[in-house]
């Protein structure tokens, strides 16, 4: 079983999401939403497995700050080897335009530059690929 505050939990929510969002047009308000809650859950998902992966292997601490401060994101994304850091920063800044942003249209293709680094969603399985592709890191 998966527990609620794990990346596991998070990752089976965007595969989900991937999978009901065939369902609708793109231009389908319901696809938005969809789409908008995959590319949130889909950072979140990242976020908490470096973060664990981080602790486990002592590169970061466990404390208050790291679970419950404002600086928490910050903290564990600057302690990523350079490329992940990148993608990990624009994945975030996508999730904030998903979660935020609610006056302007959300939909794909998702491009956005992070240093040299370009990050570009042009399908929601292109998103689970990424997920994917970033739980295989092993954080250090």
């Amino acid at each position: 079983m998966t527990s609620f505050g794990s990346a596991g939990y998070y990752r089976k929510i965007v595969e989900k999401e991937a999978e009901n969002i065939t369902s609708f047009e793109s231009n389908d308000i319901e696809y938005e939403i969809f789409l908008r809650n995959i590319v949130s859950r889909a950072y979140y998902t990242c976020f908490l497995h470096c973060r664990d992966k981080m602790i486990q292997q002592d590169i970061i601490h466990p404390d208050h700050n790291l679970f419950f401060s404002d600086n928490s994101h910050s903290k564990v994304i600057k302690n990523l080897p350079a490329g992940l850091r990148m993608q990990l920063e624009q994945l975030k800044n996508f999730r904030q335009k998903a979660d935020y942003n609610t006056t302007e249209k959300f939909s794909l293709p998702l491009q956005g530059k992070q240093g040299r680094h370009r990050l570009t969603f042009g399908s929601p399985e292109h998103i689970l690929l990424f997920v994917k592709t970033i739980l295989e890191y092993d954080c250090n």
